[in-house]
């Protein structure tokens, strides 16, 4: 949907899958004898973008506030979403990446920034295991929770064939798909998926692999 903006409005190239959530990004351009006066450059947000689809979001703001001598800054950082009791889907950012920052004197400058974040960005890919559309945590007990347990494990130590057993052993088709992903998989973690695992799919991709010149046998 195109979006329709006020006249003292700043008019942005917004590509499909993002969506504005606050502008009061103004066509005014600061400078030392206004700037006092312009509330738009008082460090809250000028500009809120968000993206279900690329799970990213994007703010526009001015650095210092009211100084003469500050920025515009966009900040941007992935966000992931999942579900409430109200069934709504709500998003907060992911713990585990930095904030990255972008910042241009000009309004014009900035603006390109902007637009060329809004294209390039890519899709951003929760890595951790969900249920019912939501982050596992500790109370929900059971194979998920472990199964998330597992991930991080993997995550943080690498693969090694006592961790392939167990999560074979949990079952988990999207851990055991990070088995067959790993950077340092080897051929005996890919041959007990093919040996173990219930799921053609997940077989037959273990098996695609192995047949691969990094695995294939002398």
């Amino acid at each position: 949907m195109e979006e329709i903006y006020e006249t003292w409005q700043q008019p942005i190239r917004i590509p499909s899958g993002w969506e504005m959530r606050y502008n009061r990004f103004a066509k005014v351009d600061p400078d030392e004898d206004n700037i006092e006066d312009l509330a738009d450059f008082d460090g809250y947000f000028m500009l809120i973008l968000i993206s279900l689809k690329y799970n990213w979001e994007i703010n526009l703001m001015w650095l210092p506030p009211y100084n003469k001598n500050g920025f515009y800054t966009l900040v941007y950082f992935p966000i992931y979403f999942y579900k409430m009791e109200d069934e709504e889907m709500h998003h907060h950012p992911y713990e585990w990446f930095p904030v990255q920052y972008v910042r241009r004197k000009s309004r014009v400058k900035i603006l390109k920034e902007l637009e060329r974040l809004l294209v390039e960005l890519p899709v951003m890919n929760e890595p951790r295991i969900y249920k019912n559309s939501r982050p596992i945590s500790s109370n929900d007990g059971g194979y998920q929770y472990e199964a998330e347990c597992l991930r991080m494990e993997l995550e943080i130590y690498g693969i090694s064939q006592d961790l392939v057993q167990r999560i074979l052993a949990n079952g988990n088709k999207q851990l055991k798909s990070l088995i067959i992903d790993h950077p340092y998989t080897d051929r005996k973690a890919l041959e007990v998926v093919v040996e173990k695992s219930t799921d053609k799919t997940l077989r037959n991709r273990a098996l695609s692999k192995l047949k691969s010149r990094k695995f294939r046998q002398v």
